[in-house]
């Protein structure tokens, strides 16, 4: 038997890539012959300018079509695993340089974190391997996934004033740690009034005449700024999870042409 480097010359790229693929899946399998034949059959008409040249075009074109949605998807994935990363990054980072002494904080951040990075590594496999079950169990973690954070993001970017202090209030009122790291950041005491008679993290309040002003009004000067700084940070990567949605599912429904070249023939 002639290898398969001697049987491809002559051919196109298609040619090659089938016989290639039928030398590869039929090794052991007793079907080896049956690709390089296939792949001889589709020469011969091609050289006579018949059916087979449309034939290989077309198989050329849903190879480059399968590679390029590969590409795409496994780009994607790695883009989320990048988010996740950077997530867990920086909540070790806040937490090794006392910015932030809430674990519950902290644990939060780096558990989103690793949530995402656990998805994004399915969605990877699922790509690399063309597996079916892994893109579609990505496809719906992901489109919750983009459910929740679009939901999040219009919220933050429709909340007026009163609603910003409610809510900033509430957080405050919720963990003594983090009011002890707001005061101690922002130079500031107590949410909307300062009692001078209670204790206070802040630098101003160790002062022989402490004059200190409310959290509040330092907070509300950059509320809106960040939530709409959030907001559109989310809505982005909203728009970039559905993108990665609509990947997924163009490359689960098309055909692989490594496990039978010969389906596009």
């Amino acid at each position: 038997m002639e290898s398969e480097q001697e049987k491809s010359r002559g051919l196109t790229f298609a040619e090659q890539q089938l016989l290639r693929h039928g030398w590869e899946h039929g090794k052991g399998l007793g079907r080896a012959e049956n690709g390089i034949s296939e792949a001889l059959k589709v020469k011969v008409k091609c050289d006579k300018g018949g059916v087979g040249h449309k034939q290989g075009e077309q198989f050329t074109f849903h190879w480059w079509d399968h590679v390029f949605n590969k590409a795409s998807s496994s780009l994607h994935v790695a883009s989320d695993q990048l988010v996740s990363l950077m997530l867990i990054g920086v909540a070790a980072w806040g937490k090794w340089f006392g910015l932030v002494s809430s674990i519950r904080v902290v644990a939060g951040v780096i558990g989103v974190g690793i949530f995402l990075f656990l998805v994004a590594f399915v969605g990877l496999c699922g790509a690399l391997k063309h597996h079916q079950v892994l893109l579609f169990f990505y496809m719906m973690i992901l489109f919750i996934v983009f459910i929740v954070q679009f939901s999040v993001s219009c919220a933050c970017l429709a909340l007026n004033e009163d609603q910003q202090r409610h809510l900033l209030e509430v957080g405050w009122n919720k963990s003594e740690a983090t009011q002890q790291d707001i005061e101690k950041t922002l130079n500031c005491c107590g949410f909307s009034s300062v009692n001078y008679n209670g204790s206070c993290a802040a630098q101003c309040f160790i002062n022989p005449s402490p004059t200190c002003r409310t959290c509040s009004s330092i907070i509300q000067q950059y509320t809106r700024e960040v939530l709409q700084f959030v907001g559109g940070l989310g809505l982005f990567f909203s728009f970039t999870e559905i993108l990665g949605v609509w990947l997924a599912h163009r490359y689960r429904n098309i055909r692989d042409p490594r496990s039978n070249p010969g389906a596009f023939l």
